[in-house]
């Protein structure tokens, strides 16, 4: 990391607490058990451009929010298989875009 420029008083201590936790886990635990960031988006990239397909942005509705971050998760099991909070996620995002869409169907 490179040092600080920052030359005024700190106003906000939790700010800064949250970041360097923030910065311990995205080099430290979640690169050991994902693998390199860069690999894991350009991978999980691949999987939302195969689920949206031809669609524009302006074409996608609320059950497809979900089903992307089904998509995260998937990319991050391609990192590790073993990862049982990626599989709880993946079974609790399809229940519910399952909601999601039976909202859309039936809005009340």
């Amino acid at each position: 990391m490179t040092k600080s420029h920052f030359k005024g008083k700190i106003n906000n201590p939790d700010r800064i607490e949250i970041l360097k936790e923030a910065g311990g886990l995205i080099v430290g635990d979640r690169n050991n058990e994902y693998g390199e960031p860069y690999d894991n988006m350009k991978q999980t990239l691949n999987l939302i451009k195969a689920y949206i397909g031809d669609r524009k942005g302006s074409e996608l509705v609320v059950t497809d929010v979900p089903l992307i971050m089904i998509c995260i998760k998937l990319g991050r099991l391609g990192g590790n298989l073993r990862s049982t909070d990626s599989y709880k996620d993946i079974i609790g995002y399809c229940a519910i875009a399952y909601e999601c869409q039976n909202k859309e169907k039936n809005p009340q």
